[in-house]
């Protein structure tokens, strides 16, 4: 061991000399501390720290000329202490690749050497017969870290420090002590006690016990290895060394010999064996002598153990009979108690007016209520559920037995051919003793609930086709008001121009006001779609704070003066996936139905925007009535005035189309604001009381995206030269002969077709010279989204433009998996069809 010493002595001394000879920037007071008992490396005695691991340390500061202060303590505070940096160094610390994660060290200042400790009598002769043994080890010691990591044991005892571990090992508990240093039981041997400990070789290597510090101290570290150095060169450290190891390296080097020497005794004794006899025999006896008192002591001690155990062997019958004496009182309580549970289910199964039963995995029946008993005329327990109560050969199509028996409750109505009567069943498993599972089957009969929510559902049918029709009544007459009204305006100023087709300089604006009117009365047929929710424009996600400030400029320059509008709303608002035009739209719509309703007199309007749960949206007075939430989260538009207020039967009908307590031909506005509200996937709720004013909310699925800082611009379409051939198609003459004028003055030749069919023979024929196809969507025989597969089979590259009357949701929602280049809307302009020929010639299929 001091070979191996002085090379690694030397070794450090070549490699510090080459980093400096200069000593680096003054250190502070150091706070050391070791462990308050681990003889002879560091302990306390008469309360002042001692031992190798002390007088090194001292010895190092003096020849470095640091100042030190000196702690003693727990082995796991110190390591905890200099983990936290609330101390400079450790005194001692075995060395490892985990702990080196951790802590810096310095140059091994000795070695130590792991020991295992037993009883003499003890069946351990390895580290291999350690396995399920109760071993003890000194809390977070080296060979704590040990047997954690390698498992040779799961029965790991920790304590405090080594003399409290060979203690329990020498008092008879635990099976033995792994120590990192088998040096103390020389130290502890003086003690008696010990006398009984053996040390067992384990063949584990020898540690490195170093000076440690904190992570990243290389200064104070320098500073420790060339102290080291130091005192190791004047033999300062030697003197230390054999101070605390000389006389335990002696002892272990008698312990290596003393079978040699006891050999050669025994031969020299052979010699001399006539010379001795007598004395030897009478040193016999005082051995002999010695023996038998300590082997009377021995079962003395034996005796006192025994007669221990028995005093807590008698100690702990006493107990288990009074714990038995009280199970058994509880026992008696919980017999009471399930009697009482019995009577009081039985009076419950008799009070039920159903059927009761109870039966077994394999059917059999194990209990009948009274009821049952008397619908069957006759007691069954013990036959076939089946076959006693449903007179069958085989189970029912509806038992639920195998479930049951899986632990499942099963509920279930169902209506019985043999009587024409419904019956709500519920199947509960019953967990018996056994365990085994029974099935409880509740029966009652139910069918008169069955045929009055027959007769309810009937009547409420009635009735919502009722409404409806009077909804469809109401719509149609104000959609010919509004039509008949437009296209008065076409009509009379189409008369004006014709008149002055040739004299008149307003020709133009006659002819625009007319074209203007057309669209409006094209408008209201959009509307409607609206109100079914069947909207298609596009959507992206934006702040519904800053869509509700953009349309309040808008809003404040209609708003009548008389009335105030006040608003509450955050910024930024809450995200949502919107069409900014609809959102506007909606505002709008809400506002202007809240000034309508306060009509000509001082009035108020409060305009609030919120963040609110799906849970707390209410349901009463909610629109659509079938709507169900789809986030957890939503956004919310309020809008409150204190005007005229509806009638709790006019909140039903509030957003019927052209419904309006004011007059004929209003109140389009909020079926607008319902149909947006669904496209949205959102509910509108409504809160009124007559003469004191009314709330709408709308509330729309928050978006986690983050918003659009304004709203997407459609892209221009590039004017360009149109040449070439268009096959029209449409089963109305007059829009075919439109249509074909407008694609002429746009510059194209165009071949007509009024059905699908003749439009592909035609396209086969001219297929190299046509660029585009123009069709109308519903035509007899074959429709345009029909007519697409079969052209595309001849030309894959054909664009094609679809036009309808209808909602492009109603038209594309089918399952054709052609699809044109563009939808085109009826009625269109020739604006609105030329940006659709460009876009169609633009858009690979």
């Amino acid at each position: 061991m001091r070979t191996v010493t002085g090379l690694l002595t030397s070794i450090s001394i070549i490699f510090l000399l080459l980093i400096s000879s200069v000593k680096g920037a003054s250190l502070s007071k150091l706070v050391v501390m070791g462990d308050h008992d681990f003889p002879p490396y560091e302990f306390l005695e008469n309360g002042r720290p001692t031992g190798f691991n002390i007088d090194l340390i001292r010895a190092v500061a003096e020849t470095m000329g640091l100042e030190i202060e000196i702690r003693l303590g727990p082995w796991n505070e110190a390591l905890n202490n200099l983990q936290q940096k609330k101390i400079d160094l450790i005194t001692g610390m075995a060395y490892s690749e985990v702990r080196d994660l951790a802590f810096d060290f310095s140059v091994p200042h000795t070695k130590i050497s792991p020991g295992l400790f037993t009883r003499a009598d003890s069946p351990i002769k390895s580290l291999n017969d350690i396995h399920d043994r109760e071993i003890v080890v000194q809390l977070d010691d080296i060979m704590h870290n040990f047997l954690v990591q390698q498992s040779p044991t799961t029965h790991i005892i920790t304590v405090q420090n080594p003399p409290e571990a060979l203690q329990l090992i020498a008092t008879g508990k635990h099976d033995g002590a792994l120590l990192s240093s088998e040096v103390h039981k020389y130290y502890l041997s003086k003690d008696p006690v010990f006398s009984d400990l053996k040390n067992i070789d384990i063949g584990l290597p020898m540690q490195n016990y170093c000076f440690a510090v904190a992570e990243g101290n290389t200064l104070l570290i320098n500073e420790l290895d060339r102290g080291l150095i130091r005192l190791k060169a004047n033999g300062t450290y030697q003197n230390i060394y054999n101070k605390w190891f000389g006389v335990y390296e002696e002892k272990r080097l008698w312990d290596s010999l003393k079978l040699y020497v006891f050999a050669m005794l025994l031969i020299v004794g052979f010699f001399i064996f006539s010379l001795v006899w007598s004395w030897t025999l009478k040193k016999q006896v005082n051995i002999r002598t010695t023996e038998l008192n300590e082997s009377q002591q021995n079962l003395i001690a034996a005796q006192t153990k025994l007669e221990k155990r028995v005093q807590e062997r008698t100690a702990d019958l006493a107990l288990t009979n009074e714990n038995l004496r009280s199970e058994i009182i509880e026992r008696e309580k919980m017999e009471v108690a399930l009697r009482d549970s019995e009577e009081g289910y039985r009076a419950i199964v008799e009070a039920f007016d159903g059927l009761i039963y109870i039966c077994s995995a394999d059917y059999r029946i194990e209990f009948m209520n009274q009821n049952l008993i008397d619908a069957i005329s006759h007691d069954a327990t013990g036959e076939i559920c089946y076959e006693a109560i449903m007179k069958r050969d085989t189970p029912c199509q509806h038992c639920a037995n195998d479930r049951v028996m899986q632990g499942e409750t099963v509920r279930f109505e169902i209506q019985l051919h043999q009587n024409k009567r419904w019956y709500y069943v519920v199947n509960t498993p019953i967990f018996n003793s056994d365990n085994s599972i029974s099935k409880q089957a509740m029966v009652q009969d139910i069918t008169s609930r069955v045929k009055a929510d027959k007769e309810r559902r009937e009547l409420e049918e009635i009735n919502r086709k009722l409404q409806k029709a009077k909804s469809l009544d109401r719509m149609a007459g104000a959609t010919a008001h509004h039509f008949n009204n437009k296209l008065h305006v076409v009509l009379g100023k189409l008369d004006l121009a014709r008149q002055t087709l040739t004299t008149d300089k307003n020709i133009d604006k006659y002819l625009k006001d007319a074209g203007k009117a057309a669209e409006q009365a094209a408008e209201i047929s959009k509307l409607m779609l609206t109100y079914l929710g069947k909207v298609s424009d596009p959507q992206s996600v934006y702040d519904l704070s800053a869509i509700c400030n953009k349309g309040l400029s808008t809003i404040n320059e209609l708003i009548p003066k008389h009335i105030n509008l006040s608003t509450s709303i955050p910024s930024p608002g809450p995200s949502i996936q919107a069409n900014f035009h609809h959102i506007q739209l909606i505002l709008l719509n809400i506002i202007r139905n809240s000034w309508e309703a306060i009509d000509t007199n001082e009035g108020t309007i409060a305009l609030r925007i919120a963040n609110v749960s799906a849970s707390s949206i209410p349901r009463h007075n909610c629109f659509p009535v079938n709507w169900t939430p789809v986030t957890t989260n939503y956004a919310c538009i309020e809008v409150a005035d204190n005007g005229c207020g509806f009638e709790d039967k006019d909140i039903e009908t509030a957003f019927d189309p052209f419904y309006s307590t004011k007059f004929t031909g209003r109140g389009l506005g909020l079926s607008v604001v319902l149909g947006l509200v669904q496209a949205h996937n959102g509910v509108a709720t409504v809160e009124s009381t007559p003469g004191r004013g009314t709330t709408i909310s709308v509330f729309f699925p928050q978006s986690s995206k983050q918003p659009s800082a304004k709203p997407a611009n459609q892209a221009k379409t590039m004017t360009r030269e149109n040449s070439g051939t268009v096959l029209l198609v449409d089963d109305d003459t007059i829009v075919l002969e439109i249509t074909a004028e407008l694609l002429s003055r746009m510059g194209f030749d165009v071949l007509t077709e009024a059905n699908g069919i003749d439009a592909i023979e035609t396209f086969k024929q001219h297929k190299d010279h046509v660029s585009l196809i123009l069709t109308d969507y519903a035509m007899p025989q074959m429709n345009g989204l029909e007519m697409l597969s079969p052209l595309r089979e001849i030309a894959p590259g054909i664009p094609v433009i679809l036009a309808s009357g209808y909602s492009e949701d109603q038209v594309m929602s089918s399952n054709h998996t052609e699809k044109p280049q563009v939808f085109l809307e009826k009625p269109y302009s020739l604006d609105d069809l030329k940006e659709a020929v460009n876009q169609s010639l633009a858009c690979p299929v």
